[in-house]
């Protein structure tokens, strides 16, 4: 374990893009294998939680838009 977190600290661009791919290849498996309406429903959560992120980074902590 020790090995894979000294890998993560010398290398973080390869680790992120690992990461990355990673959950990406997890997302195309798991939603090639749940019916339509699951998709669709994960789709959707998907989008409004990238909105959710997008206006927090907007308004930041004080909650006003400049």
């Amino acid at each position: 374990m020790t090995r894979l977190l000294a890998f993560r600290d010398r290398h973080p661009v390869i680790w992120r893009a690992t990461a990355t791919v990673f959950f990406i290849a997890t997302a195309l498996v798991v939603t090639d294998h749940v019916a339509g309406i699951t998709d669709y429903t994960i789709a959707i959560g998907a989008s409004v939680a990238i909105v959710i992120v997008g206006l927090s980074f907007l308004t930041g902590f004080s909650g006003q838009v400049s």
